[in-house]
């Protein structure tokens, strides 16, 4: 099974922490990370 798009619970704390919030889409969480880490080129 692939990454369905499922909300899921998730909370962060810190730097960029903004970027996740409550409850959100599974498949949005990578690009928040991506964002948070200054991966995106």
């Amino acid at each position: 099974e692939t990454h369905g798009g499922e909300d899921v619970g998730i909370f962060a704390n810190g730097a960029s922490s903004y970027l996740i919030h409550g409850v959100m889409e599974e498949n949005w969480i990578f690009y928040a990370m991506q964002e948070a880490m200054r991966l995106k080129k």
